[in-house]
């Protein structure tokens, strides 16, 4: 059980990136790399969930969705339902993104399924420190299921992900 909590924790972080603007998703790629990150851009909303499952197939699991709000065909907020509905994908964290005024949306966004909403333009140190607490927060919940399925009690369950976090 201890490795399968390291591979959580030390797994190199997946992020997709859903933008149409193929310049956007290159941009929102580059930052996540150049912090560490392992990046996907998807392009068309409608090939998000048929990317992770190949993702998934491949044992690969997205850490977090980076998606644009703007949209057409699938827009984010109708692609957040989507992901939240699928069982493999409805614990990843999803960050919407737009460009247009936040009060435009204040409702959809209010009512979304969505962890966190940011409005572009977007400071690059912002972004990469979200994105990052999101990670920490989903690797954490996968290590508490791990330790929860293999009926660890809490107080030792603490101390086993103290142990993990601290090396």
């Amino acid at each position: 059980m201890q490795e399968d909590m390291q591979k959580i924790i030390n797994q190199k972080p997946l992020i997709m990136v859903v933008d149409d603007n193929k310049d956007h998703a290159k941009l929102f790629g580059y930052f996540l790399k150049k912090s560490g990150f392992e990046s996907v851009e998807v392009i068309k909303s409608q090939g998000c969930l048929k990317k992770m499952t190949e993702l998934y197939e491949a044992g690969k699991k997205i850490d977090c969705l980076v998606v644009d709000i703007a949209m057409p065909i699938i827009n984010g907020f109708q692609l957040t339902k989507l992901v939240k509905k699928t069982p493999l994908f409805g614990d990843v964290p999803i960050i919407l993104v737009t460009a247009a005024d936040s009060g435009m949306f204040s409702k959809e966004i209010d009512e979304s399924e969505a962890d966190l909403f940011l409005q572009k333009p977007i400071d690059k140190d912002v972004f990469i420190a979200e994105v990052k607490a999101m990670i920490q927060l989903t690797r954490y919940r996968a290590v508490c299921n791990l330790l929860q399925a293999d009926h660890v009690e809490p107080t030792e369950l603490l101390e086993q992900i103290r142990a993990v976090i601290n090396g």
